[in-house]
């Protein structure tokens, strides 16, 4: 059964029907036959589209960075860890050794208790700046560390 428009009011029909369900009219179905029916395309929904930007655009920008790293000169920094003087635990020091301001972002882990955090340092040329208690987080002997900066391959450490 194949579908045919209608010659009155050009609605599809089937080319077995001998008369239009929509006007009434007759149909010839020798002469009908042959007059093709336009094929329908279906459009692909905006929201596909969207999700496939997506995906290219977050490609786009994390290929090159991961690309990158590697590429990176070491950061200007320079990490210690002292005994806190008035509170708990242990200050992590981060000294920037470099000549210009510098913002980093520093993670800390601690394995044992699963707890996670991080900051936001913004570090003057040539000066330091202290993590500790007071900043919410008790350093203690087996936390990780993570500097990172765009600029930078990421530093890393351990207290021991």
């Amino acid at each position: 059964m194949a579908m045919i428009n209608c010659p009155e009011c050009s609605k599809e029909i089937s080319d077995k029907a001998q008369a239009c369900p929509n006007c009434g009219a007759p149909v010839d179905t020798a002469s009908t036959a042959s007059i093709p029916v336009p094929s329908r395309k279906k459009k692909t929904h905006p929201i596909t589209w969207l999700i496939l930007i997506s995906i290219i655009a977050a490609t786009a920008w994390w290929l090159p960075s991961a690309m990158r790293e590697e590429n990176l000169p070491e950061m200007p920094v320079e990490v210690k860890y002292r005994n806190a003087m008035l509170g708990p635990g242990l200050v992590l020091s981060v000294k920037n050794t470099s000549d210009r301001y510098l913002s980093f972002v520093l993670e800390l882990k601690n394995p044992s208790t699963a707890q996670e955090k991080s900051f936001r340092l913004n570090v003057d040329p040539k000066k330091l700046i202290e993590i500790g208690h007071s900043e919410g987080w008790v350093l203690s002997s087996g936390d990780t560390f993570r500097l990172s900066n765009h600029d930078y391959k990421p530093h890393s450490g351990r207290i021991p």
